[in-house]
């Protein structure tokens, strides 16, 4: 369960990334050339990927040059604007990301993208599967015994008898 919870996260952080690269590539001649509607367009384009509740681009330096949120109430933080590279934190079911925006290879900006993810209900689901999964060996497991049981242990036990029976009776024709 435990792997399975690592393994999820960290495919969501690499979709997560992914995402923001391609809006980072998208982006990054709306910045340089400060068309703030074409960086608008481009955040929108999020509202198909219904986790993703709030995005925006910073310049290196100042205030978000656009924004995109999901719900009115979600806010975009400020960012550190000497931060440097990708970076992502966990909290609780929801996760963000700073992603650099750069046009050729210099950085010009950065994306942040903040997203919830599902992680109760994968593990409620991992752990039903994993339980009935369980459930259905230990049956399996039970019914194999029961039959190798009834092969192998009763002959032993009823040997097992007569050599008590053979022990105490002194009488060596039970055999």
């Amino acid at each position: 369960l435990g792997y399975e919870l690592n393994t999820y996260r960290r495919a969501w952080v690499e979709d997560l990334h992914a995402q923001a690269d391609l809006i980072s590539r998208a982006t990054a001649p709306a910045l340089v050339f400060d068309d703030r509607k074409a960086a608008t367009e481009n955040l929108a384009l999020l509202g198909s990927r219904h986790r993703i509740r709030a995005a925006a681009i910073y310049p290196l330096d100042g205030p978000p040059f656009a924004t995109y949120r999901a719900d009115p109430e979600q806010s975009v933080p400020p960012l550190d604007p000497d931060g440097v590279g990708a970076s992502e934190h966990f909290s609780g079911t929801t996760l963000e990301v700073v992603y650099p925006v750069e046009q050729d290879g210099k950085r010009i900006g950065s994306l942040f993208l903040r997203a919830e993810h599902d992680i109760r209900e994968r593990v409620i689901g991992y752990a039903t599967i994993l339980g009935v999964v369980s459930l259905l060996s230990l049956l399996l497991a039970g019914l194999v015994f029961g039959r190798l049981q009834r092969v192998v242990t009763d002959p032993l036990a009823r040997i097992s008898e007569v050599a008590q029976r053979v022990m105490a009776r002194r009488d060596w024709n039970l055999r």
